[in-house]
């Protein structure tokens, strides 16, 4: 059986000096999230309140989200020929409740061409800039500076397009119904990824002499988009609110994954919508379904070649969530069971989880990681998953990876068993991470130590009798293991680590597991 969980890609974070992968959750991402106004308040300063009088553009309006946690992206947006911020000041609000900070200006003369415009919005961020230095600004510290995109209507659109070739730190741009006179590929030549939202039937900037154009001249190796909306007309973008909020849903989503690096909303941009007359894009979303294929075996409930026991599931009913069999047996609180020490998980897997989520093949839970190295200090992700009886590791569909690395070692524990590791990074080939542990022995710290048993079938499974699981630097089973065997010894109907073969009794044949595994040691860094 292959497990399947959605997964997108690249994202840089580094952890000491590694580049790893990072767990993101993006089920349920879709355009119907965006709100406007969004779930952040937010207020506003202008230059009365000390900002700075920039010489290239005239006054400035700075929206700001007041109860967002920061650092903040920030966005400035130009008007068109002759008209005031006003013009676009609908988008001041929406962002800002957004999250990211928006800035609109005036244009030093309101009869400047795209060329100025396009010097006013870079003068504008320098302000930003500033503003994140002033101490008496409510922005002190809290903007991020490597995060800028630029945007503009009209003749402010193909300000923002050329602000983009003056700049290509920028992180984005939006155009909305761009206007600019016989442009040039040289104009339009940088790296920016420009969104340009048009009008079918703009009279001021007609499509096939504009924003077609500026998609057209735009080079093939910078992301862009064109979104024309049938019937639009010249100011059509200029409200997030337009096209029943369309206008500003994409125009997010394109900012959230270029501005934000959210590789969730890329897939987002890509929506089909019913209001568009022309859609153009040569934007493609890495890779968004990667399928897993891992299996492992647990030598305590080990009945068959390729087959285990589901007797905690099926018989007893003493998974998490489940139902006792017995109706005396206080029921197994719900949840993955590795939310206390030494694990300290807090995932959320197995939540509300009851009799309905449980298929027959399911074993227990496993708690599976990944790591760039050896190293527990490695870590890239972490989720709590199904064991189903035939070996099969069930990812749940709500977890997700952001990997920048094509390899990566796998980690298996269990609640009783000795964690295991593979003995090398897994290359993820094809949009598929594929491991069978059930085949070969699994890290051993070159010999040092011990991996998996190899059962009398020629399968390899993990060593039971692990109860204590606080052993440290690395997995063992000891003395410190039968502890709780002792203790619990003639215990029924219960979903507690010392019951090694797992049938829901502590009794003989869990200290049989333990006596026949006692003083194996595992090298896998905890």
């Amino acid at each position: 059986m292959v497990s399947k969980f959605y997964t997108l890609v690249l994202l840089c974070l580094t952890l000491s000096v590694q580049s790893l992968l990072h767990a993101q959750n993006c089920s349920g991402v879709s355009l119907d999230d965006i709100s406007n106004p969004g779930p952040y308040t937010f207020a506003t300063i202008n230059q009365n309140d000390g900002i700075r009088n920039g010489p290239d553009y005239g006054d400035a309006t700075i929206y700001y989200p007041t109860n967002a946690t920061p650092p903040f992206a920030s966005v400035v947006i130009v008007p068109g020929f002759t008209q005031p911020q006003s013009s676009i000041a609908a988008w001041g609000p929406f962002l800002a409740s957004n999250g990211i900070v928006t800035m609109t200006i005036d244009t030093a003369s309101p009869l400047n061409f795209p060329e100025a415009r396009a010097d006013g919005l870079i003068d504008a961020v320098e302000t930003l800039r500033q503003e994140n230095s002033r101490t008496a600004s409510p922005l002190f510290g809290n903007l991020d500076l490597d995060k800028f995109a630029v945007a503009g209507w009209s003749m402010g659109g193909g300000g923002a397009q050329l602000a983009a070739a003056k700049d290509n730190s920028l992180k984005a741009a939006l155009a909305f119904c761009p206007w600019m006179n016989f442009p040039t590929s040289s104009d339009l030549n940088h790296p920016v990824p420009v969104l340009i939202l048009s009008g079918e039937n703009d009279g001021t900037a007609p499509v096939n002499q504009h924003a077609n154009v500026h998609y057209d001249l735009t080079p093939s190796t910078t992301n862009k988009m064109l979104f024309e909306v049938a019937g639009g007309e010249h100011s059509v973008a200029n409200d997030p609110a337009n096209v029943q909020g369309e206008m500003g849903k994409y125009g997010l989503a394109w900012l959230r994954y270029y501005l934000l690096d959210d590789p969730c909303h890329c897939p987002l941009t890509l929506e089909p919508s019913t209001f568009t007359s022309q859609r153009l894009t040569n934007v493609t979303c890495p890779p968004t379904r990667i399928d897993f294929d891992l299996k492992v075996l647990l030598e305590g409930v080990y009945l068959n070649p390729g087959e285990m026991s589901t007797t905690l599931n099926t018989e007893r009913g003493l998974l998490p969530g489940q139902t006792p069999a017995s109706n005396i047996i206080t029921p197994t609180p719900a949840g993955q069971p590795y939310d206390r020490a030494p694990w300290d998980y807090t995932g959320t897997e197995g939540t509300n989880w009851t009799d309905a989520e449980y298929s027959q093949d399911v074993v227990d839970w496993l708690l599976v990681s990944f790591r760039a190295d050896i190293q527990k200090s490695s870590e890239i992700a972490m989720t709590a998953a199904p064991l189903l009886k035939d070996g099969t590791i069930q990812i749940l569909d709500d977890f997700s990876l952001l990997p920048d690395v094509d390899s990566m070692y796998i980690v298996i524990e269990h609640r009783n068993h000795l964690g295991i590791m593979t003995p090398q990074a897994i290359e993820i080939a094809n949009n598929m991470l594929t491991y069978d542990f059930t085949l070969t022995d699994s890290y051993t710290g070159n010999g040092t130590g011990l991996g998996q048993k190899q059962l009398s079938s020629g399968e390899w499974a993990m060593f039971a009798g692990d109860a204590d699981q606080s052993d440290f630097p690395s997995y063992d089973i000891l003395g410190s293991d039968k502890a709780p065997w002792e203790e619990n010894n003639g215990l029924f109907d219960n979903y507690i680590a010392p019951d090694f073969n797992m049938d829901g009794d502590v009794n003989g044949a869990d200290k049989s597991l333990w006596f026949e595994n006692n003083g194996v040691s595992s090298r896998v860094p905890k």
